[in-house]
């Protein structure tokens, strides 16, 4: 080969390397506007109305539970090590585990035990329950974090969302129990930068 045909050869091999970058950025950014869309976010996680199937899992000390906690209205919180939004909502959690007695906080969490153990050593309010391979999660459609389902005393989905703060579990646990919202606080932004 002289050297300009090499030259275009490598040329055009970048190119395409480019290129299928590109498209797997784009795949990524449309995915990511798709899921935090008002349609996205309807067809994530369980369908309201219906029973949360029981998940038999563990905490993180090892004890068995079951997932939705039965004959308790259950919060369970789907979230991953590797999060930043994740990250900032466990002061929130945390207190509004402590707010809520009556329900059951169950925290399934993304990664490792130890991992897992580290990241919610700050949440003794709720039950963390690690996830290694997303089994739990992927078992209920959820793939984005943080999330979170309301049961009802008799496992029925009752609410359902993306969480981005403790106004957000707030507020939702109050219209799921039909109670009027109060406030609204500063809720920070979703996926994309929507709200």
């Amino acid at each position: 080969m002289s050297g300009w045909l090499l030259v275009s050869y490598v040329a055009l091999w970048v190119l395409v390397a480019a290129f299928a970058v590109a498209l797997l950025a784009l795949y990524n950014h449309f995915g990511q506007m798709y899921m935090s869309s008002r349609e996205g976010r309807a067809a994530h996680g369980p369908d309201e109305g219906r029973e949360l199937p029981p998940a038999d899992a563990r905490n993180v000390d090892g004890g068995a539970l079951t997932i939705p906690a039965p004959g308790r209205e259950t919060v369970v919180v789907f979230t991953t090590t590797h999060c930043q939004l994740c990250d900032e909502l466990k002061p929130g959690l945390n207190r509004f585990a402590r707010a809520h007695p009556e329900c059951a906080v169950l925290v399934v969490c993304g990664g490792e035990r130890d991992d897992v153990a580290r990241w919610g050593r700050d949440l003794p309010e709720a039950v963390l329950v690690p996830d290694r391979t997303s089994r739990i999660a992927a078992s209920y459609g959820v793939s984005l974090t943080p999330f979170f389902a309301v049961t009802d005393e008799a496992g029925v989905v009752v609410a359902r969302g993306i969480v981005n703060s403790e106004a957000d579990l707030e507020m939702t646990l109050a219209a799921a129990r039909g109670e009027p919202v109060v406030s609204v606080q500063e809720s920070r932004p979703l996926i994309g930068g929507k709200t």
